[in-house]
C-alpha cells in the first residue's frame, strides 16, 4: 500500500506546501512545465522550483526524494531546448542535494490528456504528415500507467542510492512507423 498525498502549491512559494512535507518519508516530484512552455517558465518551474522544493525537503527532514525528469536531458544537443536545459539543471541540483534520491526519466508519455499524444494525433490527421529529421530516430513511447508502476517500484525497492532510471515502452520504433 502506498499512502499518498498530493500537495498543491507553487514550487517557488513554499508556504503553500511546507506543512504537507512534515513527516513525509519520500517526496515524488512530478511538477513540471512541459516542453511547450516558454523558456522562462521552464527555468522557473523545472530548475528553480526543484531547488526550492529540495531546500524545503531538507528543512522538513524528508529522507528520500524521487525526481521525475525527462529523457530529453540525454539528447545530444539541448542548446535550443530550454525545457531540456532546465531539466538538466534540476537533475544537477537533485544530485548535489545531499538527500537519498532517484531520478526517473520517462520518454514520450501517453495516456488520457497527454500533450504529446494530443499533438501527434493532430499531426496524424493532416493531409500530409510531417516527418521530423530523417524519421528514423527511434522513439519508445510509454503509457502513463507504466511510468506510475516504475515510480512505485523505485519506492517499493527503496532504490534511492542516486540511480537514474530511463522509462520507455517495450519497443523502440522509428517515428515514421507511427
Amino acid at each position: 500500500m502506498h499512502p499518498s498525498l498530493a500537495i498543491p502549491g507553487d514550487l517557488l512559494t513554499p508556504e503553500t506546501y511546507r506543512n504537507g512535507l512534515a513527516g513525509a518519508d519520500v517526496v515524488v516530484h512530478l511538477a513540471a512545465a512541459t516542453g511547450r512552455a516558454p523558456s522562462d517558465e521552464s527555468w522557473r518551474t523545472n530548475a528553480r522550483g526543484t531547488e526550492v522544493l529540495l531546500k524545503e525537503c531538507h528543512a522538513a527532514g524528508v529522507p528520500r526524494f524521487l525526481f521525475v525528469s525527462s529523457i530529453a536531458v540525454t539528447f545530444p544537443d539541448v542548446s535550443g531546448y530550454p525545457y531540456a536545459q532546465a531539466k538538466v539543471r534540476a537533475e544537477e541540483v537533485v544530485r548535489s542535494s545531499g538527500l537519498a534520491y532517484a531520478v526517473v526519466r520517462p520518454t514520450m508519455v501517453f495516456g488520457a490528456g497527454s500533450p504529446i499524444q494530443t499533438a501527434l494525433s493532430k499531426l496524424a490527421r493532416l493531409p500530409v504528415i510531417p516527418i521530423f529529421g530523417s524519421g528514423r530516430t527511434p522513439v519508445q513511447p510509454v503509457l502513463v500507467d507504466d511510468v506510475v508502476k516504475a515510480i512505485l517500484a523505485v519506492i517499493d525497492r527503496d532504490l534511492f542510492s542516486g540511480e537514474t532510471f530511463d522509462v520507455g515502452g517495450r519497443t523502440a520504433l522509428p517515428i515514421e512507423e507511427r
